[in-house]
């Protein structure tokens, strides 16, 4: 997480190590997992912009950059509060949309808020549920 510093209203700044993607299919090739996660992982990259602003975008094992990703989005508000860069409140804007998420201090629940959009109607097969049932 990249906090830019500025004209006094932006936290300091503070760099939590370094990041590079070559391209946007490497994650996907076979043999292409680090070592440390052999099963490949999520990761988000953000950049607290002011102390309720945090711009982010979102790297999803076996898809790539995403649009949103509304659980990220949450974490990445907590971490940059936790680390006090951000306050509880704030507008995390993804490149789908911007959502507005509060960490509540009376019972540490984590709230979004943001738009929705129907995607349309789908019939799953019963098969893809048995599969994953223990």
């Amino acid at each position: 997480m990249k906090a830019r510093s500025g004209d006094g209203t932006r936290p300091p700044k503070k760099e939590i190590g370094t990041f590079a993607i070559t391209t946007p299919r490497a994650p996907h090739r076979k043999g292409s997992a680090d070592p440390m996660f052999p099963e490949k992982a999520n990761v988000t990259f953000a950049e607290v912009l002011a102390r309720d602003d945090v711009r982010a975008r979102v790297w999803e094992r076996g898809v790539g950059l995403t649009l949103a990703c509304g659980s990220a989005a949450c974490a990445t508000l907590v971490a940059a509060a936790r680390l006090g860069l951000m306050e509880r409140k704030g507008t995390v804007r993804l490149p789908g949309g911007d959502l507005i998420i509060e960490w509540r201090g009376s019972d540490d629940r984590v709230l979004m808020t943001g738009p929705v959009e129907y995607e349309g109607a789908f019939i799953l097969d019963e098969a893809l549920f048995e599969a994953a049932a223990p």
